[in-house]
């Protein structure tokens, strides 16, 4: 008997057809099969492959940390309005590199106090899943839910916090060993540190100069040259720089937030650190390259 088969377009294949195929017939025909599916769209044709066995699944993307620095203190941007945003985006990161881990960290009062509330790791998701996408929902859900309830009696004792150590945070951090062969760290903060005596820029008229600010730092043994290494990358969340409720004439505005971010910059980078950029409300991961060249122009005179 001879089997005649006839080439069928790509669209006349869907995926879930090409994957019942091939988990129920025999290893010898899965192989034929899989040559007479080339019609099949690419992406039907490997997933029913591997459905079948017959080819490895392809490798996740190797694991991360990703730490969010939380400054809980009077005034600032760091808040379970603004954290969930955040949060958001770090989950989207990591359920796509099982084995990460999302660490929250708070800014504590002085320079010992910074710690680490909660540590989550992405697990390994089960060789065989039905749909795999419920399977990210409901990981990304449970992960979510433990995280919020772990920081928000922090965040909500914050209020009564009265200074803020960021430079101290920020050296603790940076000395603590990586989870992952690359760490981002998320700076929630409106960077005023407030540190009295040796430094306050939440109420001081004037900030410092790059040179002044780094003497501070010195003095104090934060932010060394060392403390990061390249392959810590920092994210400051521009979130704004809200008014003080207890401080109404605190210096802000966008002049005072721009004058703040250059200084912690150029700190973190004289510290070590790979990468120091601003981002917006939630972080961008691996942000797509831009075209920096020129248009080319033409001159379209007729004669």
């Amino acid at each position: 008997m001879i089997i005649c088969v006839e080439r069928r377009p790509a669209e006349q294949f869907p995926s879930w057809v090409c994957q019942w195929v091939m988990l129920r017939i025999t290893p010898i025909a899965r192989v034929l099969l899989l040559l007479l599916f080339a019609g099949c769209d690419e992406p039907s044709t490997v997933q029913a492959c591997q459905a079948a066995g017959l080819c490895d699944p392809p490798p996740p993307p190797e694991s991360e940390e990703i730490v969010l620095l939380a400054d809980p203190s009077p005034g600032s941007v760091a808040s379970l309005a603004t954290l969930g945003p955040v949060l958001d985006a770090v989950l989207a990161r990591a359920i796509t590199r099982p084995g990460s881990t999302i660490a929250v960290r708070v800014v504590g009062p002085d320079d010992e106090s910074s710690r680490e509330i909660v540590s989550v790791v992405v697990p390994e998701p089960p060789r065989r899943l039905r749909s795999p996408q419920l399977h990210e929902e409901r990981t990304v859900s449970a992960l979510r839910s433990e995280i919020l309830t772990r920081i928000t009696p922090t965040l909500e004792e914050g209020d009564d916090q009265q200074a803020s150590a960021i430079a101290a945070s920020l050296t603790l951090l940076g000395r603590t060993p990586r989870r992952a062969s690359r760490r981002w760290i998320l700076a929630m903060s409106d960077l005023r540190e407030r540190s009295r005596p040796w430094l306050d820029l939440e109420t001081r008229r004037c900030l410092p100069t790059q040179i002044q600010f780094e003497r501070l730092l010195d003095r104090r043994g934060l932010l060394q040259p060392g403390t990061f290494t390249s392959a810590d990358e920092v994210q400051l969340l521009d979130l704004g720089l809200p008014h003080l409720p207890n401080c109404p004439r605190c210096p802000g505005g966008i002049g005072r937030a721009d004058g703040l971010r250059s200084l912690w910059i150029a700190a973190l980078e004289r510290a070590g650190a790979g990468t120091v950029v601003v981002r917006g409300r939630v972080p961008v991961f691996d942000p797509p390259p831009t075209d920096t060249e020129p248009p080319t122009l033409t001159n379209h005179t007729e004669h």
